[in-house]
């Protein structure tokens, strides 16, 4: 059985753009928890996405299945950019 590559991270400096007030830390890190409960279950399998850190940066990858299949990530990435552009559109 080969093991799963592992991909590497990239931080990223972005462009100074302000879609949206930043929301509590508490929001990130309970979002984090419940996705480290449903990972602990078994439930989540795959991980694709963007995390950004203070002073502009940001990284992304893919894990599990979403980096075995790169295909099905990029379409649940797609709906994410689609949620994010309504947002910024004050949709």
């Amino acid at each position: 059985m080969s093991a799963t590559p592992q991909p590497t991270r990239k931080r990223v400096k972005a462009p100074v753009l302000k879609l949206v007030e930043q929301r509590p830390l508490a929001d990130v890190v309970g979002c984090l928890q419940e996705l480290l409960v449903d990972a602990a279950r078994g439930e989540l399998v795959g991980l694709a996405f963007a995390a950004q850190y203070r002073n502009r940066f940001y990284t992304y990858d893919a894990t599990g299945e979403a980096y075995s299949d790169p295909v099905y990530a990029r379409g649940m990435i797609s709906d994410l950019y689609d949620l994010l552009g309504k947002r910024a559109r004050g949709e």
